[in-house]
C-alpha cells in the first residue's frame, strides 16, 4: 500500500471532515493534497517549499481546512514525533482579504468549537485539544492588522491556531519588529510567527522580498534546529498561487482533475473580452464608468458587473459617476476601516443579493449590482460576476481578475479591457500587455477569450521585476532580536519586507474624538488603545500631503502601544517641510480634521469623521467630545447635566455615587438607542453588545490624568476581537483575577510552563527549565518596597503577586511604597534565582538544567533583558538587601535597582547562539504566556 494511500485511511478522514463543515465533498485535487500532507508533511526535505499551482477559482483556500486537519490527525503521534505545525500563517497581501479569509477561518472554528456538531467534526476537535493550548476553542482564529489592538495572538505557543496577516504583518512579527505591537510583545510575537508555523503566502509574487529572506535567515540563525523537532523550528513555506514559477516542488491539477465536471466547467467557462483604447488617457475614469454603464443598463436585476480601477483615486471617481445609475454600486479599496469594509463585503457577498461564487444565482435584487474596486479584490475574493470593466493590468493582474468573472462557468461572462498608456502600480508592464492583446484581436475576430483554458496561453508568462530589496546579513538578525533597547543605527525591517520603493510603504491612521484637546491637557494615555477596527492603511505620501495641507500634527502611537508621543517634528524632504513618519507607523488623527467617509480614506472631506474605539476593549472616556461624536453630535440637555455632576469635585461622597450611577445608566440608554440606524441598521461605530450589557455594572475609574473613564466588562464579547494586552509594565500586578498570593502564583505557573513545553515535544531538559523558570520568575516581589505598592494598607500577612487596588490608583501607591519608577522586579527575581542556582550546583533535579536559559526566562518575563536591563535612579532602597527562601535554600541579594546586570548580555549572546534567535523567542513565549494564563491575562 501506498503512503498516500495509508495517509487517506485516517479517520476521520479529509473528504468526511470538509463534507461535514461545507456540506459539500472536496474537489480531486483538496483530496489528493491531503493525502500528501498526511503522508509526508507539506515540505518535503529535498525542497524549500511547496508551490500550488491550481488555477483561480478552484478553491485554493481550502488549504486552511487541510492545514488543520492534518494538525488534528498529528495528535495520534507522541508529542516529540508530531510534525504539522501548530499555527497556521494565511499570508495575502491584500489587507481586506485577510479579513474576508478569516470569515472562512471563523466558520471552522465555530464548527470546532460547537459540541452539537457533526460527529466527524466533533472528533477533529477533541484531537486539536489533544494538543494541548488553553485557548476557548479547539481552533485559536486571528487576523493581524494596524493598531494596538490586533486581534487576538495565541495564548500560548501549544494553542492550534489559524492566524490571517499581511506580508508586512507576518515579516515585521518574525523578524523581531511587529507592526503596531509593543516592544515588550515582541518576542512573543517573533516566536508565533517564526517557529512552528505554516506559512500559506498566497500570491507570492506580491511578496517576493520578504519570501526571499527565508533561505539566509535559516543560514544566519545560529541554533535553528535545537528546539523544535522535525523541522518545525522554522516556517515550512507553501505558496498558493496559478502564476508562479517560484522555486521549490510544484503540486498541480491532473487528469482526474481535468474530468472532474465542476473543474471542468470552471476552466472551460467562457469569458469574451473586447479592447478599448482610449485617446485621452485623462477620461479614465469616465470611460471606466461609461462602459460599466452600458452592461448594467441592459442587465436584467439578477446580473451583475465588477469594475477595476489601478488606483483608489480613479475608483473613487468611478464610483461617484456611476452613484445616479439604477444600480446597486459598491465601492470597496483598501483604504477602509474594518466596519465600513465589512458592510461592503457583506453585501457582495449575499448569497440572494450580491455575487458570490455559489452555485444559486442571487434571486432577490431589484436591481443590478455593480462593484468597483482596486487590486483589493485580485486575489482571494470568491465572488462571480457576470459582466468585467478593467483597465490594463500586468499579466498576473489580468489573470486574477478574469478569475473573478464568470468564476464557476454557469453564464456567458463578459467584458471589456480599457488602455490610457498608464498603469498606476502596473505602470511598467501595461503597454507589453495591451500590444499582446491587440495582435491576438487582429487575428482573431476582434474579441479574445480570457478564460482559464486560455488566458495564460494568450497573455504569456509573467514578467517579474528584479527583487529590489537589500541582502539580509548576520549583523541585521542580530540587531533586531535586541528588542528591549533598540540599536539607533539599525536597518529597518521595512525595506526587507516590501522592497526598497517607498510609494508601497504605508502608515495605519485612526481618529479620536477630542484628541488635540487631550493633548493639550497633557493626556496621553489612549482610552481605550487604539483597536484594529478603528484603522485604515494609507500611502506614507498621501498622509504627508494630508497633514501639510490641514496643518495638523501628526501624533504617532508610543512604543507601549498605550499611549501617543508629542507631535512629530518636521523635517525637509525635496524642499518641503513634512512630519517626520515613518512606514509602519500608527498615527492617531483628531475626528474633527476629517480625512475619511464612508467609503474610505478621503483626504478632501472635512466631515467630522466617526469615533471607532467602542468597538474594541472594554474601556472609554465619560466625555462630552467623544459621546457627543458617537452619538451624532445631537443635543442633549439631559446628558450634559449627568456629565456635569459627574464632574463636580464638590459633591458629597453619596451625592457623587448617585450622580455616577445616574450618568452610566443615562449613557447607556442613549448608546442603546444610538446603536441603531433610522432605517434598523446597526451603526458600524456602536456594537451590538453594548446594548445588551447591564449598565449596572458598569463603574468608573479616575486614571492620574483627571478624565473619568468608564469600564464596561467584556464589551464586545467576541473571542476574536478581544484586546492583545501589553505586558510591559508592572500594571499588571494590579488586576487580580486568580490567586493572588505569590507562593501559589509561583507554582501555577511553573506547572503551567512545564506542560506546555511538554506538549509542544521539547527535550526534557528544557521542559524543565520552563517549568523552573516558572517558579521563580516573580520572586523580586518579596522586596518590602514591591509589597507595599500592592498593598498600601500595609495589614502584612502572605506575600502578593497581585494585587486588587487597579491600574488608576497604582501611580499613587508607587510613589508611597518608596518603588522606583521604571524599576523592574524580575531583576531581583534574577538575582536571587542566580543566587538559589549557585547555592543548588551539583546536587539540583535528575534532569539537568540549563542554569543561563533558566537565569535568562526569569530575566526576561515581561520583555526586557534582551539583551539588558535600563539601570534606574533608587535611592529609597532601606534596608539594601533582600532575603529569600527559594525552595528550601534561603539566599540573600543586592536590591539597589540602579546597578547594571552587567552578566546578562553575554548570557543572551550565548543563549542565542545555543538555541537560535527563534527557538529562545519560543522559550521565553512559553514562560511568559503561561504567566499571562494564570495571572487571567490570557486573550478571552
Amino acid at each position: 500500500m501506498s503512503a498516500h494511500r495509508g495517509a487517506a485511511m485516517l479517520e476521520p478522514s479529509f473528504d468526511a471532515f470538509h463534507a461535514a463543515v461545507h456540506g459539500y465533498p472536496p474537489l480531486p485535487w483538496q483530496a489528493r493534497l491531503a493525502e500528501r500532507v498526511a503522508a509526508v508533511g507539506w515540505v518535503s526535505p529535498a525542497e524549500s517549499s511547496l508551490v500550488v499551482g491550481v488555477p483561480t477559482g478552484l478553491g485554493k483556500t481550502t488549504c486552511l481546512d487541510i492545514a488543520v486537519w492534518a494538525m488534528a490527525m498529528d495528535a495520534e503521534r507522541a508529542p516529540g514525533d508530531r510534525r504539522h505545525p501548530r499555527r497556521v500563517w494565511y499570508v495575502v497581501n491584500r489587507r481586506l482579504l485577510v479579513d474576508a479569509t478569516s470569515e472562512r477561518a471563523a466558520l471552522l472554528a465555530d464548527k470546532l468549537a460547537d459540541p452539537s456538531a457533526p460527529p466527524v467534526v466533533t472528533a477533529v476537535a477533541a484531537r486539536l485539544r489533544r494538543l494541548g493550548g488553553t485557548g476557548t476553542g479547539p481552533l485559536h482564529v486571528s487576523s493581524l492588522r494596524g493598531g494596538s489592538v490586533l486581534g487576538l495572538r495565541p495564548p500560548d505557543p501549544a494553542q492550534p491556531a489559524v492566524l490571517l496577516a499581511t506580508p508586512a504583518m507576518f515579516g515585521s512579527r518574525w523578524l523581531f519588529r511587529g507592526y503596531g505591537t509593543s516592544r515588550g510583545m515582541r518576542p512573543i510575537d517573533a516566536a508565533l510567527a517564526g517557529v512552528d508555523g505554516l506559512l500559506l503566502l498566497d500570491e507570492a509574487h506580491l511578496s517576493r522580498p520578504m519570501v526571499a529572506l527565508f533561505g539566509p535567515a535559516d543560514t544566519i540563525d545560529p541554533g535553528v534546529e535545537t528546539v523544535l523537532p522535525n523541522g518545525r523550528s522554522r516556517p515550512q513555506v507553501v505558496t498558493l498561487t496559478a502564476t508562479s514559477a517560484d522555486d521549490g516542488e510544484r503540486f498541480d491539477l491532473n487528469d482526474v482533475d481535468f474530468a472532474h465536471p465542476v473543474v471542468r466547467r470552471r476552466l472551460d467557462a467562457s469569458k469574451r473580452t473586447t479592447l478599448a483604447p482610449l485617446t485621452d488617457v485623462k477620461r479614465v475614469a469616465m470611460a471606466l464608468a461609461d462602459a460599466a454603464s452600458r452592461y448594467v443598463s441592459a442587465a436584467d436585476p439578477h446580473r451583475s458587473c465588477l469594475v477595476f480601477a489601478n488606483s483608489p483615486t480613479t475608483a473613487r471617481e468611478v464610483f461617484e459617476r456611476l452613484e445616479d445609475l439604477d444600480a446597486e454600486v459598491e465601492l470597496l479599496t483598501g483604504r477602509l476601516r474594518e466596519p465600513e469594509a465589512a458592510r461592503v463585503r457583506a453585501r457582495i457577498l449575499d448569497p440572494l443579493l450580491g455575487c458570490p461564487a455559489t452555485e444559486k444565482r442571487a434571486t432577490l435584487r431589484s436591481r443590478p449590482l455593480c462593484v468597483v474596486a482596486t487590486q483589493t479584490l485580485e486575489v482571494g475574493a470568491d465572488i462571480d460576476v457576470d459582466h468585467l470593466v478593467t483597465e490594463t493590468a500586468s499579466v498576473r493582474s489580468l489573470i486574477q481578475r478574469f478569475g473573478r468573472l464568470n468564476r464557476l462557468g454557469n453564464s456567458d461572462g463578459s467584458a471589456v479591457i480599457l488602455h490610457g498608456g498608464g498603469g498606476g502600480i502596473y505602470e511598467d508592464q501595461v503597454d507589453a500587455v495591451w500590444s499582446t492583446l491587440e495582435a491576438v484581436v487582429a487575428a482573431g475576430q476582434g474579441t479574445v477569450d480570457l478564460g482559464p483554458g486560455h488566458i495564460a496561453t494568450v497573455l504569456g508568462p509573467p514578467e517579474d521585476d528584479p527583487i529590489d530589496a537589500p541582502e539580509l546579513l548576520p549583523s541585521h538578525l542580530w540587531e533586531w532580536v535586541k528588542t528591549t533597547v533598540e540599536p539607533p543605527d539599525q536597518a529597518p525591517v521595512e525595506v526587507f519586507i516590501d522592497g526598497r520603493a517607498e510609494p508601497n510603504a504605508t502608515v495605519d491612521v485612526a481618529w479620536r474624538a477630542g484628541l488635540r484637546s487631550d493633548a493639550d491637557a497633557g493626556r496621553k494615555r489612549l482610552w481605550p488603545t487604539i483597536g484594529a477596527d478603528e484603522t485604515v492603511e494609507v500611502p506614507i505620501g498621501e498622509v504627508r500631503a494630508f497633514l501639510v495641507d490641514r496643518q495638523i500634527p501628526a501624533f504617532c502611537v508610543a512604543a507601549d502601544g498605550a499611549s501617543v508621543e508629542d507631535p512629530r517634528p518636521l523635517e525637509d524632504r525635496d524642499g518641503v517641510e513634512m512630519p517626520k513618519i515613518r512606514p509602519g507607523d500608527s498615527l492617531v488623527l483628531d475626528a474633527a480634521d476629517g480625512g475619511y467617509d464612508d467609503h474610505g480614506w478621503a483626504p478632501r472631506s472635512r466631515a467630522v469623521v466617526d469615533d471607532m474605539r467602542l468597538r474594541g476593549g472594554n474601556t472609554f472616556p465619560l466625555d462630552a467630545v467623544f459621546l457627543g461624536n458617537v452619538l451624532g453630535h445631537t443635543p442633549d440637555p439631559d446628558l450634559s447635566a449627568a456629565l456635569a455632576k459627574v464632574a463636580d469635585d464638590e459633591l458629597e461622597q453619596d451625592d457623587s455615587e448617585r450622580a455616577d450611577i445616574t450618568a452610566l445608566a443615562l449613557v447607556h440608554d442613549r448608546l442603546a438607542t444610538a446603536s441603531r440606524t433610522d432605517e434598523g441598521d446597526q451603526r458600524p461605530n456602536i456594537p451590538d453588545a453594548l446594548a445588551v450589557t447591564d449598565p449596572s455594572r458598569w463603574r468608573l475609574d479616575r486614571p492620574p490624568d483627571g478624565r473619568c473613564i468608564v469600564v464596561v466588562p467584556r464589551l464586545g464579547g467576541s473571542q476574536r476581537s478581544a484586546p492583545v494586552r501589553v505586558d510591559a509594565f508592572d500594571e499588571l500586578s494590579f488586576e487580580v483575577t486568580g490567586d493572588p498570593h505569590l507562593a501559589g502564583h509561583l507554582t501555577e505557573v511553573g506547572a503551567a510552563a512545564g506542560e506546555r513545553a511538554s506538549c509542544l515535544g521539547l527535550d526534557p531538559s528544557l521542559v524543565e527549565a520552563c517549568r523552573t523558570a516558572g517558579e521563580l520568575h516573580d520572586l523580586g516581589k518579596h522586596d518590602p518596597r514591591f509589597q507595599r505598592w500592592l498593598r498600601p494598607a500595609g495589614d502584612g500577612g502572605e506575600a502578593l503577586a497581585k494585587s486588587a487596588l487597579g491600574p488608576a490608583r497604582s501611580e499613587v501607591a508607587r510613589r508611597a511604597s518608596g518603588w522606583p519608577r521604571g524599576g523592574r522586579h524580575e531583576l531581583l527575581s534574577l538575582r536571587l534565582a542566580d543566587a538559589w542556582a549557585a547555592a543548588c550546583s551539583g546536587h539540583g533535579p535528575e534532569v539537568a538544567l540549563d542554569h543561563d536559559l533558566v537565569l535568562h526566562l526569569v530575566a526576561s518575563h515581561h520583555g526586557h533583558a534582551r539583551p539588558s536591563f535600563e539601570p534606574v535612579a533608587d535611592t529609597t532602597g532601606t534596608p539594601r538587601t533582600l532575603t529569600v527562601d527559594v525552595q528550601g535554600v534561603t539566599v540573600t541579594v543586592d536590591t539597589d535597582l540602579s546597578r547594571f546586570e552587567t552578566a546578562q548580555p553575554a548570557r543572551f549572546r550565548r543563549l542565542c547562539e545555543r538555541y537560535g534567535y527563534w527557538g529562545l523567542a519560543l522559550l521565553e513565549a512559553i514562560v511568559r504566556q503561561s504567566d499571562h494564563a494564570i495571572s487571567g491575562m490570557a486573550a478571552r
